[in-house]
């Protein structure tokens, strides 16, 4: 009985560390993924915890209306992750808060890692 209970406690632990409870979306390599760096415009400094989101019209971006592909946050890096993004179109990307020089155009997405910059204040 004891030994159940050394085996039980032993793969209740391997279980546990082996699990981060979220399955990752998987990458389509027929789609683009992009990657957005928002950096401080006056220190240069990547800005951490700034909400990003793509917009297919300049006026959505500026208005917040009609996010696609959902918002992100970035990270103590600077950067926020949106994959499985429809490669062939511009986006407006949208770094909160809103300030219009905030808003700015992407190049065309092509299939696979795209990079983008954005300033904030």
């Amino acid at each position: 009985m004891k030994h159940l209970l050394i085996l039980f406690i032993f793969f209740s632990i391997t279980l546990l560390f082996s699990c981060d409870g979220s399955d990752p979306e998987p990458i389509d390599p027929t789609l683009a993924q992009l990657e957005v760096y928002v950096f401080g415009t006056l220190s240069n400094e990547p800005r951490d915890g700034i909400r990003v989101s793509l917009h297919a019209t300049e006026d959505d971006a500026k208005d917040g209306d009609d996010e696609l592909y959902g918002r992100q946050f970035t990270d103590s890096e600077g950067f926020a992750d949106f994959i499985n993004v429809q490669p062939g179109k511009i986006y407006w990307v949208r770094a909160k808060p809103l300030i219009t020089r905030n808003v700015k155009a992407t190049q065309f997405l092509v299939a696979g890692r795209n990079s983008f910059e954005i300033g904030v204040p």
